[in-house]
Order: C-alpha cells, then sequence, then structure tokens
C-alpha cells in the first residue's frame, strides 16, 4: 500500500468510526466463538512478542509508579488476607532471594553499606534499589532507579 492510499484509509477510519466500530461489534456478536479462538490462538503463538509490547508500553509512561502504586494500595486494602497468602508463598518458593533482600536492608539501616544518592546507569537523582545479579552474594549490588531496575527485570528484558 502507497503512502497515498494509506492516507486514504485513515481519513476513511477517522470519517466513519462510529459506523466501523458498530460492523465491528456486529460481527464479534456473530462470530464470537471463533473470534476467541483465533485470539487465543494468535496470544499463544505471540507471547513472547505481546510481552516485550507490553513492557515498552510500560516503560514509556513516566508516570507508571505512581499509578501503579496507587492502584496497588486500593487493591490491597481490599484483599490483605489474600496478599498475605500470595507473601507467604512467595517467601517459601524464594528463600535465597528472600535472605539477600533482609540482609541488603539491614545492612543498609545498620549503616555498614550506604545507598547512593544516585542510578549507577542513568546517574538519575533518586532513592535507587539494590539489583542483585547473584543472589548468593547478598551485598554485591548494582544500584538502579526505578525504571532502570524494571528494565532488568527478566520479565521485562528488551532484547
Amino acid at each position: 500500500m502507497n503512502e497515498v492510499q494509506e492516507k486514504c484509509c485513515r481519513e476513511y477510519r477517522e470519517k466513519n468510526r462510529t459506523l466501523l466500530n458498530e460492523k465491528a461489534k456486529q460481527y464479534y456478536y456473530e462470530h464470537r466463538e471463533e473470534v476467541l479462538l483465533k485470539r487465543a490462538e494468535y496470544k499463544e503463538k505471540n507471547r513472547d512478542k505481546i510481552s516485550l509490547k507490553e513492557a515498552q508500553k510500560r516503560l514509556s509512561d513516566p508516570e507508571r509508579f505512581e499509578k501503579n502504586r496507587l492502584r496497588h494500595l486500593a487493591w490491597s486494602k481490599d484483599h490483605r488476607e489474600d496478599l498475605n497468602e500470595y507473601q507467604r508463598n512467595w517467601y517459601q518458593k524464594n528463600k535465597e532471594k528472600r535472605r539477600a533482600h533482609v540482609q541488603l536492608n539491614r545492612a543498609i539501616k545498620s549503616e555498614k553499606i550506604v545507598r547512593p544518592a544516585n542510578c549507577c546507569e542513568c546517574k538519575k537523582e533518586c532513592k535507587p534499589d539494590g539489583h542483585h545479579e547473584d543472589y548468593s552474594k547478598p551485598f554485591d549490588v548494582i544500584w538502579l532507579c526505578r525504571a532502570c531496575h524494571s528494565r532488568k527485570s527478566p520479565r521485562t528484558v528488551i532484547k
């Protein structure tokens, strides 16, 4: 499709947005099972692609941490028992990680380790998190701001 055709299509979609939405809704309701099956197949085949796209979308929003914090506070008030159960299970499955986190936090509180005032990667002035590459070495951490730390997370590593 060339540039002129793309422009015409875009204009048509903008002018006829409500009509196209109604047609799409009607198609969905008439072919619901088929649409849901295709959607599930696409999600299964493109799991990595979708995950990467979602990670990039999350990382591009500068207000995401505040939004997530507020949403989490509201949710946690209503789901305190569920949250406690989840945390107990996580601690049981991740004893080495938990031990490293606790040891590092105690060392920071007792001032044996000083938390820097800047992120090691982007040099932003903040209160950085300690990122462990190896949990068997609890004091060997990289100090990263929340944005850089979320990029290092195995769920959001952009390859």
